[in-house]
């Protein structure tokens, strides 16, 4: 996406003119990886264990570990999104469409230190296509396990900048 500018009559950006900037990527760049190899992994695992079920009816333990581990796998990594922001608006991008919820609808902004997945979790007001609860994962930093990743006081500084800004006054 690009940045615009709204340029005055002569073409110059003039004192009191908005400035649209383009939206900031919050997801880590290997969000595609960890969300499809892992699941990939395990339906391979799972399509094998199947099969020395089928063809040996053995093995029906493995199966069902399988099964619990495709579950966790996509409870961890199946529902992780591509996350972008800019002053008013969040996107938010799965494998095929793409969303973009107005910053005010968040309610709230929490992260899940879990295995190391980092993933922060974004509340919605409001149920969208996917769902009130979308979870990414932040760039990896270094950082103690009960530390919260920067991404998270930024989004919610965002929130509440953008609850200001669209916040109309109350007249008695």
């Amino acid at each position: 996406m690009l940045a615009f500018a709204r340029t005055g009559a002569a073409g110059e950006r003039g004192v009191g003119q908005t400035m649209l900037r383009a939206p900031r990527t919050l997801s880590s760049p290997d969000t595609f990886f960890v969300k499809l190899v892992p699941m990939g992994v395990c339906l391979a695992f799972l399509c094998f264990s199947a099969y020395r079920v089928l063809a040996f009816r053995t093995e029906l333990g493995l199966f069902g570990a399988m099964v619990a581990a495709s579950l966790l796998f996509y409870g961890l990594c199946g529902r992780l999104k591509t996350v972008q922001v800019d002053d008013t608006t969040l996107y938010v991008a799965g494998l095929r469409h793409e969303i973009q919820v107005p910053l005010r609808e968040v309610v709230s902004v929490y992260e899940i230190p879990l295995l190391q997945l980092r993933a922060v979790a974004i509340r919605l007001r409001y149920s969208t296509a996917f769902g009130r609860t979308i979870l990414f994962r932040p760039p990896f930093l270094f950082m103690g396990i009960l530390d919260a990743h920067p991404v998270v006081a930024e989004l919610e500084k965002a929130v509440q900048s953008a609850a200001g800004v669209t916040r109309s006054p109350q007249t008695d």
